[in-house]
């Protein structure tokens, strides 16, 4: 199996381990204590990793599948992801955070698929296909988390899943793993606001 499908894969399923397990959760201590002590052992692993060149040659050997090649000096999505996952659950009502996550998760993997093999029209370093893929997908499952969520509004859902694919395509200098599921948060916490 190709190294981008397993990244993929990888993304989609810890992706959503994330919004699935907050929606079931009846607070948002425990999902944050869990995701905290995530991102501490990452942290450890990212800092070893950077402090042994020898065990940073070695994930790269070994676990290629699920880090880019331009991860190997910086920190990994990852990380980025986790920390963006205790943000998002520890500030916005469950309903946005939810739905954020959730947009993350599956609109980031289809943008990643749709662009990758039709991707023509170039916008930024991604495509305008991607882009499209990512919104239709968040819009999708912004509708089914509808019903689950009486707050979550169609006008709602349409804002935050064109937040999150337009936040996705911008070449923001922070990784989209930890962007998109906080400004998307905010920019659908103000439409409530407003």
């Amino acid at each position: 199996m190709p190294k981008k499908i397993h990244r993929n894969l990888y993304h989609l399923l810890v992706g959503l381990l994330f919004p699935l397990g907050y929606h079931f959760a009846h607070t948002r201590i425990w999902p944050s204590i869990f995701i905290g002590v995530l991102l501490s052992l990452m942290i450890v692993f990212e800092v070893q990793r950077f402090r042994k060149p020898g065990f940073n040659r070695w994930v790269f050997e070994h676990v290629s599948a699920l880090v880019k090649k331009s991860e190997e000096k910086k920190p990994t999505g990852t990380t980025f992801f986790l920390l963006s996952v205790l943000l998002t659950i520890s500030l916005f009502p469950k309903y946005i955070a939810v739905s954020a996550l959730t947009f993350l998760a599956l609109g980031d993997v289809a943008a990643a698929m749709v662009g990758e093999k039709w991707g023509r029209v170039r916008i930024f370093s991604k495509s305008l296909e991607g882009f499209l893929a990512f919104f239709v997908v968040a819009l999708l499952s912004g509708l089914f988390l509808m019903r689950l969520y009486p707050d979550l509004t169609l006008h709602l859902v349409t804002i935050g899943a064109l937040a999150a694919a337009i936040i996705e395509i911008l070449p923001l200098p922070v990784d989209d793993n930890f962007s998109i599921p906080l400004l998307t948060s905010i920019v659908m916490l103000v439409a409530v606001k407003f």
